[in-house]
């Protein structure tokens, strides 16, 4: 067997992913200060219709190229013209209904934006073979340029537009430049040529199991846009813009963390299917390592929450602080939710993940749109606290099916997940309680961000240093070991 690297496929994954979203978060807050909340929930809008299109597009293919032990040149060339025909069908699609979109929210300019967004998905249809490539042969460095230099320059586009007045459209542009931008480097940054050659045949395998994924995508679609659709018919422009940034920040920690699970454990899950030793190994390791990052990050991000906002955003966007607060909590069951997607994906056990999404998603999604036809004044926080619950039951509905399928130990499962986490929500909680209601501090907001931050951090680090936590061990041994090189290096230098 192969050995696989997996310090460099997580080193540049986590290289990825966290300069790509800390420069689309710098990005998104300085667009935020400049913008109304109005003008982020008119793009919500129309990419909630959007993300259906952008379904089709993959159809499944890439996560095939990248779970199957052989691919024939053939089939590469077949799945490449494949999803140019999807991804032009997806543009004419979104592009002829953007009409009926605007309708549906009483909104002309919806309409407008949605045909400029509508030409991303025949874009994005020429490099998803490429990206797969690059995914399935571990050339994380070469993905971590092309995303980063691409989100920087369509971010820099979209701040200059929305300083010269062009509020919405700067920020619809910003979508359409970064894919531009992605495909052409893509192209430069790899050796695959499509062959003038096309054969369904040679993709039937491959089918079979990307049809579970795009089955799969369009049940989580559902699961993660009904409440998209509802606030936005609901609710006005401000309030969706509002909700909508709520939800992205809230889901922006996992969403790197997130990141970096499927674009590392997905091919090293595929590859050790077959060893059930190194396969249990790395799965509890994962469960462990999410546990104490997520303690680490979630409880204190919770918080801190009103206060950054306050700083970071101003007076205008604290209405999304409630919504915010609560996806942070629904974030610290979806890390644990995506190892056990991208376990049981894997090792080909994506029907598994369908049967999870098809029990829980359809009444979670009958549980949002009950929730607005029934309340006389509908809540964005009740939405958020909907979708939170939902998380929690979803996480542990994957943890059964893996522990009927594998023999792993349920009770295992749950104590390796939440055991930090828990150590973590529970500091939050006593930090609340004394600073907030039985001494009411009254601080800056930045003078209670650092003083909430510095006792978590100091009790969190020092209960996991207390209970030998191997993570935490693991990062004390590497700085010593740092230091020890320096220290060396500096010793050895000639005089």
């Amino acid at each position: 067997m192969t050995k696989i690297d997996n310090r460099s496929i997580l080193k540049w994954n986590s290289v990825n992913q966290l300069v790509n979203l800390s420069s689309k978060f710098v990005i998104s807050v300085i667009l935020q200060r400049i913008l109304q909340p109005a003008d982020f929930g008119v793009i919500a809008n129309v990419l909630v219709f959007a993300s259906i299109t952008e379904i089709f597009i993959d159809s499944g293919f890439q996560s095939s190229i990248i779970q199957a032990k052989e691919i024939p040149p053939k089939a590469l060339s077949t799945i490449f013209y494949l999803n140019i025909g999807i991804g032009a069908a997806c543009t004419i699609l979104l592009f002829a209904g953007s009409h009926f979109i605007g309708v549906f929210y009483d909104s002309p300019l919806l309409s407008s934006v949605a045909k400029l967004i509508s030409f991303t998905y025949l874009l994005q249809s020429f490099v998803l073979v490429q990206r797969a490539i690059l995914i399935k042969n571990h050339l994380f460095k070469t993905i971590a340029i092309v995303d980063i230099s691409s989100n920087i320059i369509a971010g820099i586009i979209a701040v200059v537009m929305a300083l010269n007045g062009y509020n919405v459209w700067s920020i619809a542009v910003m979508y359409v430049a970064q894919i531009l931008i992605s495909n052409c480097l893509i192209w430069m940054k790899t050796n695959w040529w499509p062959r003038l050659e096309f054969d369904l045949q040679s993709v039937r395998s491959l089918w079979k199991y990307g049809s579970k994924v795009l089955l799969s995508g369009f049940v989580v679609f559902a699961n993660n846009r009904v409440d998209l659709l509802m606030t936005g018919k609901f609710f006005n422009s401000s309030q969706q813009g509002l909700y909508s940034r709520g939800k992205d920040y809230g889901s922006l920690p996992s969403g790197i963390i997130i990141g970096i699970i499927s674009k590392s454990y997905f091919p090293i899950f595929s590859r050790l299917q077959d060893d059930k030793a190194q396969l249990k190994d790395n799965y509890f390791k994962a469960l462990a390592s999410m546990s104490f990052i997520g303690g680490l990050l979630f409880p204190l991000l919770f918080l801190c929450a009103r206060d950054a906002v306050l700083i970071v955003l101003k007076e205008k966007w604290i209405g999304m602080v409630p919504v915010l607060q609560l996806f942070i909590v629904l974030s610290s069951f979806q890390v644990f939710n995506s190892v056990n997607i991208n376990y049981l994906a894997g090792i080909g056990r994506s029907r598994t993940n369908l049967t999870v999404f098809s029990i829980i998603g359809p009444i979670r999604v009958l549980s949002v749109i009950t929730y607005f036809l029934i309340a006389s004044d509908p809540r964005l926080v009740v939405v958020s606290a909907i979708l939170t619950c939902f998380s929690f039951l979803e996480t542990s509905m994957s943890f059964f099916f893996i522990s009927r399928i594998q023999g792993y130990s349920a009770r295992s499962q749950y104590l390796t997940s939440y055991s930090d986490m828990l150590i973590g929500w529970g500091i939050a909680f006593l930090l609340f309680m004394v600073g907030d209601v039985i001494f009411d501090l009254k601080m800056s907001s930045f003078a209670q961000i650092t003083l909430y931050s510095v006792f978590y951090l100091v009790i969190y680090l020092g209960m996991c240093y207390k209970l030998k936590n191997p993570f935490l061990y693991a990062w004390i041994a590497r700085i010593s070991f740092v230091r020890s090189r320096v220290k060396n290096a500096n010793h050895t230098k000639p005089v």
